[in-house]
């Protein structure tokens, strides 16, 4: 009700009730109420100043005073006196009742003034309480994916959005990495690319650096291919570039529900919650460049790949700790030796750092130049190298388990320098710790001596040698990491690819670690029945064709005098066919041994060339003499389809005449 008609009402009203008043007083013996018409008079006058204010009151005293002299008093002395009491007191009442208005006004301002601004201070808190929660969760945020997650599961939330879009630049800078997530739904999550040029709010607010707010149908109708895909997660949209100084990273749209306005605070809340955004999507993607550096370093320090060595499966792999620059100072490599002993090594530098890695890469050096020696143990190695670390910056204190193993026999000598022990692992029997050989790290003063462990490898058992960061875990024994790869080793035996076990091992590194583990698997493959080698017609290859057969001879248990001779003849025949069977081509050299149920070696050597004659050099063409003289029967056989050598030897009844 407006303020006028409620006056109007009021003076109608009274100016009503003052004529019923007077008119029945007027009717009456004036001796029967002395004093109460006067009094209902001004009553009534000051009721209504008090309701309508002291215009109205005044206004109604001087109304009913009229109708008091005409009905009542009939125009004495005493009825002018009470039209002057009435004005006053409906005056004064009227005045007063104003003021309290007045000050009842001004008191309810005020208390909703103080409401509001309480309310906007909770508002305020509240806002500030979810952007801090933002920042503390971007601050823990390791990658561009982990940044997406926070924005997935708390950003979303702190400004009350109902989905979000995150699209990060990529290297070449002409796509967007867009993924799109809905508000406390972390498994759901989708991702695809977007051109920069295309009609979507994301790339526009990339491409201009500037904000973008649009509801439905505005969105629907200037970015139809956007709203095609973010349309499902909201009516309303808000859009930023990701820029920090200069450098535009990407951009983040966050949809809410069409019914939902707008305010400048929530608008404000979106652009703080953005800048936050923009600052770890910078920080992360320059700590994944930083890594990327690293891991390239790190990588450049290890060996590019592991040697082939006929009869040896080798496999190794490498998990990172630290992220960005903090590289570790774990390795491992293998050498193949020319008499065909395999030595393998795993070690771990102290510390972290680019520091770490320079001494690791030294240190995997001295190790590699050392185990090439083929008198060299891998005790002497340590003593060598415990030596070596006193004149490298950061090698004290560095851990090392050196392997040297006949893969002929499967036995091997090995010596750790403060390093976990090695362990095998037997398919059907399980997984065990090798004892012994152990020793302080490498560059610790001490008064004891290195000593080698000798050790045989089961056929189709695995060696493996690891770093302390497979088993140690923050809080825990090591003594429960020692088991739980035992056991986790155990329950894996069966497994036949290196690759596959070392996988399966890996699991056991927790998601989230800060020292770094390097793995590294040897197996002896089983000795076959029958030698079989091809290989090119290349004179490199004579020497690994001597290696692998002396291996198998030596698998096969042939005395090792019998293994210098037949090595010798089929080496010599072997390289007759390279020599003679192939002039100024190149073409394929077989040769094949077996050891019959009687003890007679029968060796092979085939070749698909065409034999040139004999020269005229009196010092050459001995080689046939030579197989003659040391095996019991040599046959050769050349046709179109290139030469056999044939020949065997009778190691029981060789014995015998020798």
């Amino acid at each position: 009700m407006s303020n006028r008609l409620r006056v109007l009402l009021v003076l109608i009203g009274a100016i009503g009730l003052e004529g019923l008043a007077m008119g029945l007083m007027g009717q009456t013996n004036p001796v029967s109420y002395i004093g109460v018409p006067g009094a209902l008079g001004a009553l009534i006058a000051v009721g209504a100043a008090i309701l309508a204010g002291p215009l109205v009151g005044l206004a109604t005293a001087l109304a009913g005073g009229l109708l008091f002299i005409g009905a009542v008093s009939k125009a004495g002395l005493g009825s002018n006196i009470a039209i002057v009491v009435w004005a006053g007191a409906a005056v004064t009442a009227g005045v007063v009742a104003d003021r309290y208005r007045r000050l009842q006004r001004e008191r309810d301002t005020a208390h909703d003034a103080e409401r509001a601004a309480r309310q906007e201070s909770e508002r305020a808190r509240g806002r500030l309480a979810r952007l801090q929660a933002v920042t503390a969760a971007l601050s823990g945020a390791l990658s561009s994916r982990d940044a997406v997650e926070v924005v997935a599961r708390h950003a979303v939330e702190a400004v009350g959005a109902r989905g979000a879009a995150v699209g990060i630049i990529d290297d070449s800078g002409l796509t967007l990495e867009v993924t799109y997530a809905v508000a406390r739904d972390a498994e759901n999550r989708a991702t695809h690319r977007v051109h920069v040029d295309a009609d979507v709010t994301l790339c526009e607010a990339f491409r201009t650096g500037r904000a973008v707010n649009m509801n439905r149908e505005e969105w629907r109708r200037r970015f139809p291919e956007g709203y095609r895909m973010l349309g499902h997660l909201g009516g309303r949209i808000a859009t930023r570039p990701l820029v920090v100084g200069t450098e535009r990273l990407g951009a983040i749209s966050l949809t809410f529900i069409e019914e939902r306005e707008l305010e400048p605070a929530d608008l404000e809340l979106v652009d703080a919650v953005v800048r936050q955004v923009a600052l770890a999507v910078r920080r992360v993607r320059s700590f994944e460049s930083e890594h990327v550096i690293a891991a390239t370093l790190q990588n450049s320090l290890l060996p590019p790949k592991l040697p082939k060595i006929a009869g040896v499966e080798l496999s190794a792999s490498y998990v990172a700790g630290a992220e960005g620059m903090d590289i570790g100072g774990d390795w491992y490599d293998a050498v193949s030796l020319p008499n065909g002993s395999v030595c393998v090594a795993v070690g771990d530098v102290c510390g972290r750092g680019l520091a770490a890695a320079a001494a690791m890469g030294q240190l995997r050096s001295a190790w590699r130049a050392l185990a090439t020696l083929e008198h060299m143990s891998p005790a002497a190695i340590l003593d060598a190298l415990d030596r070596y670390v006193d004149g490298i910056s950061g090698g004290a204190f560095s851990t090392l388990a050196s392997v040297r193993i006949e893969p002929a026999t499967g036995r091997f000598d090995f010596a750790c320098a403060g390093h976990p022990p090695p362990l095998v692992i037997t398919p059907g029997n399980g997984a065990s710790y090798l004892p012994g050989g152990r020793s302080m790290p490498l560059g610790v003063p001490w008064q004891g001596e290195r000593e080698d462990q000798r050790a045989e490898l089961p056929a189709g058992a695995t060696l493996m040698l690891y770093t302390d960061g497979l088993i140690e875990r923050r809080g825990e024994p090591i003594d429960r990491g020692i088991q739980r790869l035992r056991d986790t080793a155990a329950a894996r035996s069966e497994m036949s690819g290196l690759e596959d076990l070392g996988q399966a091992l890996a699991r056991l590194i927790p998601a989230v670690h800060d020292d770094d583990v390097a793995m590294l698997f040897l197996r002896v493959e089983t000795t076959p029945v029958q030698f079989l080698r091809r290989f090119s017609s290349d004179p490199q290859e004579l020497a690994g064709l001597r290696h692998e057969m002396r291996r198998w001879l030596i698998a096969r248990n042939v005395e090792p005098r019998w293994c210098d001779d037949l090595v010798l003849v089929c080496g010599e025949a072997a390289s007759n066919a390279i020599e003679h069977g192939y002039l100024d081509s190149r073409g394929e050299v077989e040769v094949s041994m077996q050891i019959d149920a009687d003890g007679v070696v029968i060796a092979h050597i085939r070749d698909h060339g065409c034999w040139r004659p004999p020269g005229s050099d009196p010092f050459r063409g001995r080689g046939l003499d030579l197989m003659r003289t040391l095996m019991d029967s040599v046959e050769v056989r050349t046709g179109e389809g290139g030469t056999t050598v044939s020949m065997s030897r009778a190691l029981a009844a060789r014995a015998v005449v020798e």
